[in-house]
């Protein structure tokens, strides 16, 4: 099996490296269940001849994981059954996320409208102001919410207005 192959490799790392590079496998315990672990472990010379070996149970990562996934899910069909545009954007305005709504509004699909800039959907002579206040946003993110309202470029060549609830989000990819 996969999991033996794994343990015979990292012995023989381990031999010849004097330590082997943890993986991931599973225990299955007596009552049947699977046990998600962690092991590493390698030759300590001068302690001992025979090497050390550890094993950390990785379960409640696997829960922890189990759990984002499920509040994630829950997150997307929300805000996909929204009939409210939302959308998330970088600072320059190039759109992240949008959601089906918002797809429907501008008669584009997900995949034409991510990393287009929103202000495209702006009337040009609109779209100084709307990008004053976003970099307002950025400047000040302590602001927290913001509202505003500015028109917009519909599918059909008309204009639209829309009132928008503005959130200054961080996260790791910025």
């Amino acid at each position: 099996s996969d999991q033996l192959h794994l343990d015979k490799q990292a012995i023989q790392e381990a031999i010849t490296r004097g330590v082997c590079t943890p993986y991931e496998k599973h225990y299955v315990r007596r009552d049947g269940r699977r046990v998600p672990v962690l092991i590493g472990g390698g030759m300590l010379p001068g302690i001992t001849d025979r090497g050390v070996v550890f094993a950390i149970d990785l379960t409640e990562r696997e829960r922890a994981e189990e759990a984002l996934r499920q509040s994630e899910e829950r997150y997307r069909n929300v805000v996909e059954t929204q009939t409210e545009l939302i959308c998330r954007n970088l600072p320059d305005t190039t759109l992240t996320f949008v959601n089906d709504a918002y797809c429907r509004y501008f008669g584009k699909t997900r995949e034409q409208l991510i990393g287009m800039k929103f202000l495209e959907l702006v009337p040009e002579p609109v779209r100084p102001a709307v990008l004053e206040h976003i970099e307002a946003l950025v400047k000040n993110p302590t602001i927290g919410t913001s509202e505003h309202e500015h028109k917009v470029l519909k599918p059909d060549g008309s204009i639209g207005w829309q009132h928008w609830t503005n959130r200054v989000l961080f996260d790791s990819s910025y």
